[in-house]
């Protein structure tokens, strides 16, 4: 059962993250965006992963240095913001949008190039569910326009899947029905529509849901459908994934059994995903033993 009431407590960080960065057009992804959707997470959040178009040189010069502690890897173009509060730290860690190419040593890429395109960001990730990217779009207008054949309230989501994972394939979008609503994209055409050259394209998001403050939710990979299925899926070919990093088998394995000790939860993965497993095990032997621990 998925949860979809808790984005408005993402705003104030997502607000936070666009001063620091001095751009409206960033996103969040990973674990933030999916924990919510699992219903393991509400509030107080201490990681924060943020991805954004533009050179990281650029990116860095243009931080607001007074936001929080800073931190920057020239290796792996990763920015670190670390803010302090009375009773939460949070650490938001920025990484531009990236190409990867190669993994000789099974760990590292040995090319990266940074990307304008979203998608192609979104290749390089290990599953499905870990790329779906957030952001929260602000319209002062009150216009809400939403076709009801696209629209659907949470328990329509969870108590009748078919019809929203078919109305998703067949229309490329949804929209989730809550207090501030929910615009699902997983159509590429229609992602690129609305990210285009680095920019968040508030008037191809109008002809969806009209002028309206929105949470937006750009699902390229069909993470949502497999977690919706309970599916752990890798990104494209899952022997390159492991080839990539061959703990991977290990750290996903970790993964599912971590979060099916709750109730709600009952993931498992797919076939392919599984049988690369299986097939690279052996590469195991290659990993450092401090690296497994």
């Amino acid at each position: 059962m998925l949860n979809f009431n808790w984005f408005d407590n993402l705003i104030s960080y997502y607000k936070f993250a666009q001063q620091a960065l001095g751009n409206k057009n960033i996103f969040f992804v990973g674990w933030v965006v999916r924990d919510i959707l699992l219903n393991l997470k509400k509030d107080n959040f201490e990681d924060v992963d943020i991805t954004l178009a533009g050179n990281p040189d650029y990116v860095y010069k243009n931080l607001d240095q007074t936001a929080g502690s800073i931190f920057k890897t020239d290796k792996f173009w990763t920015i670190t913001i670390v803010k302090k509060t009375s009773d939460l730290t949070t650490s938001f860690e920025i990484t531009p949008f990236r190409e990867e190419w190669t993994y000789s040593d099974s760990r590292h890429p040995d090319e990266l190039n940074w990307t304008d395109d979203l998608i192609s960001d979104s290749i390089r990730r290990d599953f499905t569910i870990n790329s779906l990217y957030y952001a929260f779009v602000e319209n002062q207008n009150s216009q809400l326009k939403i076709d009801e054949k696209t629209s659907f309230s949470p328990e329509e989501v969870n108590d009748n899947k078919e019809k929203f994972l078919k109305t998703l394939k067949n229309n490329g979008y949804a929209v989730i029905n809550t207090l501030t609503p929910i615009l699902i994209v997983t159509d590429h055409n229609l992602i690129r529509q609305i990210v285009k050259n680095w920019i968040i394209q508030y008037s191809e998001i109008e002809k969806l849901v009209g002028k309206y403050s929105i949470h937006l939710l750009l699902d390229p990979q069909n993470g949502l459908t497999d977690l919706v299925n309970q599916k752990l899926k890798a990104v494209w070919n899952p022997d390159d994934r492991i080839q990539e990093d061959a703990l991977r088998i290990i750290r996903w394995i970790r993964f599912v059994t971590t979060l099916n000790v709750y109730d709600w939860i009952n993931l498992d993965f797919d076939s392919k995903t599984w049988l690369a497993m299986k097939k690279f095990y052996y590469l195991l032997r290659k990993i450092a033993k401090e690296r497994v621990i």
